[in-house]
């Protein structure tokens, strides 16, 4: 078997300053979404999709 060095991982201030501008993004355009398109799961008006369906097994 092959021996490999350790995989570093480095994160630095600019990294966490993108994150959180990428965060803040996200958030603002979901408070300006009227509420229908808000969050797929609040939506109750389509019936659940059988296991088969799921999975794409037809019976």
């Amino acid at each position: 078997m092959l021996r490999r060095p350790p995989t570093t991982i480095r994160l630095t201030t600019e990294d966490i300053l993108a994150y959180d501008d990428r965060n803040l993004k996200k958030q603002s355009a979901n408070q300006n979404m009227p509420p229908d398109t808000q969050s797929p799961l609040q939506r109750t008006n389509q019936p659940k999709p059988t296991r088969d369906q799921r999975i794409g097994v037809s019976r």
